[in-house]
């Protein structure tokens, strides 16, 4: 669901370093890494890319980051395994599964954001 309201709520700023909300204001750096050394950590970016990549402008989003399209694939994924979850509802005894399944495929998308990282 975020990402479907980010494009309206959210958009990078003219010089691209940055988020701002509609009205122009510019939203703070959050990362930690970059406020304190002032250089960017693996994950910088990739705010900025899912933005872009949930506008439509996917030569933009790999450019930002190049994880952004994995996470951005998992979010759909989950998005989509919930739904349908929700309409045909696992037996009680393979809860499990659905944590297991949950769980490596977010491991395996965070390994894989942080192998294209542009900073490693």
């Amino acid at each position: 669901m975020v990402l479907l309201l980010a494009p309206r709520l959210l958009a990078p700023t003219p010089d691209g370093e940055g988020l701002q909300l509609p009205g122009g204001r510019r939203l703070p750096e959050l990362c930690l890494i970059k406020r304190v050394t002032g250089h960017p950590c693996p994950t910088c970016n990739l705010g900025r890319s899912l933005v872009l990549l949930s506008r439509g402008d996917v030569a933009a989003s790999r450019a930002r980051h190049r994880g952004g399209l994995l996470l951005y694939g998992w979010i759909v994924f989950q998005f989509v395994a919930r739904l349908v979850m929700a309409v045909i509802p696992l037996p009680r005894r393979w809860w499990y599964a659905d944590v297991a399944a949950s769980m490596s495929t977010f491991l395996v998308t965070v390994a894989g954001v942080l192998l294209v990282s542009p900073v490693l």
